[in-house]
């Protein structure tokens, strides 16, 4: 089980150009030192008046955010409380002041432009790695945090449970470009472009090689597609 959650993180760190890592530290569960973390633990800088629609189409309104590592949706209740909703596995649509996310394979994917029949989106994603301990000759050595973190945010707060009362986490951050399209969900590779629009593989070979187009960098990609929807 260990080895399967390192391998989708290093997955995730190859396949992406635009990630970081780095160190957090933990005392007494409760993350005291890592500002990017904390710059990036939720989407958004603010809450947000938003709406939130489930798949039975019930929804919820008001001040919105969205957790990268739960990959959940927080809201701010009438009583002034920050709370997660119990239909968690029921979100189907966010909305937030213009910004749109569909929720698909427990991600929350930030839908960057559509024709309708297929949409660019971006995933945000925060993982716990593993923890470092210091170790002879003033090294570190590191253990799968697997055991000792149980489980990340309590209502407003970032809060780990583990064992010991102090920690350095590894942590890693994301950004990946999906096509959403016959309700699938790919990354934005060349292949997959080719496969979402199957009528336009000339023109996306040659769009990629008049532009350089380099699959490493958001901005190439979003041109790509943009441009594909435009030129249909």
């Amino acid at each position: 089980m260990k080895k399967i959650i390192f391998t989708t993180l290093l997955f995730f760190v190859v396949l992406c150009s635009w990630s970081q890592s780095g160190t957090i530290k933990v005392e007494e569960g409760k993350v005291v030192k890592g500002q990017f973390f904390f710059d990036k633990l939720y989407i958004f800088d603010n809450y947000l008046d938003g709406r939130i629609i489930l798949n039975n189409g019930r929804h919820y309104t008001g001040p919105i955010n969205i957790n990268t590592v739960t990959q959940s949706v927080r809201i701010i209740s009438q009583e002034g409380d920050t709370i997660q909703i119990e239909s968690e596995n029921m979100v189907d649509v966010i909305s937030a002041e213009g910004v749109f996310f569909r929720k698909k394979n427990n991600l929350y994917i930030e839908l960057l432009n559509t024709d309708g029949e297929r949409s660019l989106g971006l995933v945000r994603k925060m993982a716990i790695g593993s923890e470092k301990i210091a170790g002879a000759y003033g090294g570190t050595s590191e253990t799968s945090s697997v055991s000792k973190l149980g489980a990340l945010e309590n209502k407003a707060e970032s809060r780990f449970t583990i064992l010991s009362k102090v920690a350095n986490m590894e942590y890693f951050y994301t950004e990946l470009l999906y096509i959403l399209y016959k309700n699938k969900i790919v990354l934005a590779t060349k292949r997959n472009f080719q496969k979402a629009f199957p009528g336009q593989k000339k023109v996306i070979s040659n769009y990629i090689q008049e532009n350089s187009i380099d699959f490493s960098k958001k901005e190439s990609v979003i041109s790509l597609f943009n441009y594909l929807i435009e030129n249909k």
